[in-house]
């Protein structure tokens, strides 16, 4: 399928589910949207993406009058209807920026308002935490900081860190990552949550590990070079454990601008490399959970979500300056 094709897929499907929005009991509009959608597996998979599209931004509004003139799609029978081509795309994403994006991002204004330290997008930032420690966050990171007599924690919000612990204390630096959990003694370890995906990892020393997401607690001990990786959200298999070693010049490879990837959920690979990427970046329904392995250059953010999706015919388009959709289509 060319991409003329694609996106004359992708313009009809959100025509009919703008026409969805303004019409939610219309049986007879429903039963054009199973036919339409029954056509092929593509026919399909447009339409997923464009009703995740519209979930994500709260809903493309009708542009403005101002707005370039759509062409038309006439289906059987039905009135000529507008088309939302990209190019008007873009411009009803203007109109939705403080209403429909700043919606979805109100989760994230929440869990920000709970952090201590902050990291921007393509930010990497090196910190030394009160007990002496040294925290390197990733872009788009999050961490609140919980250090006292007998306490020694930090809770990795969003995004990802590596932190070298240091020794000599009388307790054990905990760090928590959702329901995963590592504790550390002079050591140096990464943790980092993708898209749900819980990743922990050792330097040097050891760590010790435990994850309650699933049916009964995993605890594990790793040693330099070993990571350990669990499935803990919507856009990955949930429950879902990948392990392995890793060489010295590849872990947390991120600070050098670098994703390393092992079996991991296309979705856990794509929110990584987004950290770097301007703008939302979401992947299309049925299309996170498949397994990538490779090297990922982040001083090409967009050539690199590109890489990841190659192997499995997919595709990165930018919808506006502000959203990046990663699809099959």
């Amino acid at each position: 399928m060319s991409g003329t094709d694609r996106d004359d897929l992708w313009s009809e499907a959100l025509s009919l589910r703008m026409r969805l929005h303004e019409r939610p009991d219309d049986a007879a509009l429903r039963a054009e949207v199973s036919r339409w959608c029954a056509r092929s597996p593509a026919h399909r998979a447009a339409f997923a993406e464009a009703e995740t599209v519209w979930r994500v931004t709260g809903g493309v509004p009708r542009v403005s009058a101002e707005a370039p003139a759509a062409p038309t799609l006439r289906t059987a029978g039905s009135a000529r209807v507008p088309v939302l081509t990209r190019r008007r795309l873009v411009a009803g994403l203007g109109l939705a920026a403080a209403a429909g994006i700043a919606a979805v991002a109100a989760p994230d204004l929440i869990l920000r308002a709970r952090a201590d330290i902050l990291t921007g997008t393509g930010e990497v930032r090196r910190t030394t935490l009160p007990d002496g420690s040294v925290a390197t966050l990733g872009p788009d990171t999050a961490v609140a900081l919980a250090f006292a007599p007998g306490t020694r924690q930090i809770d990795l919000l969003a995004g990802m860190a590596y932190v070298e612990v240091a020794p000599d204390r009388p307790v054990p630096l905990r760090a928590l990552c959702g329901p995963m959990a590592v504790t550390a003694v002079g050591t140096a370890f990464e943790i980092a949550n993708d898209a749900g995906w819980l990743t922990a990892a050792a330097d040097s020393g050891r760590i010790a590990v435990r994850f309650e997401g699933g049916a009964a607690p995993v605890e594990a001990t790793l040693e330099a070079g070993d990571w350990l990786a669990f499935g803990d959200g919507d856009g990955v298999a949930r429950n879902a454990t990948e392990s392995g070693v890793r060489e010295p010049g590849l872990r947390a490879a991120w600070r050098d601008r670098v994703v390393v990837a092992e079996r991991e959920p296309v979705a856990a690979v794509v929110a990584r490399i987004a950290r770097w990427h301007p703008g939302r970046v979401i992947v299309a329904p049925g299309f996170g959970d498949r397994r990538v392995s490779g090297l990922f250059d982040l001083r090409d953010p967009r050539r690199a979500l590109e890489g990841v999706v190659a192997p499995f015919d997919g595709h990165v388009r930018d919808l506006s300056p502000w959203l990046t959709v990663v699809s099959k289509i």
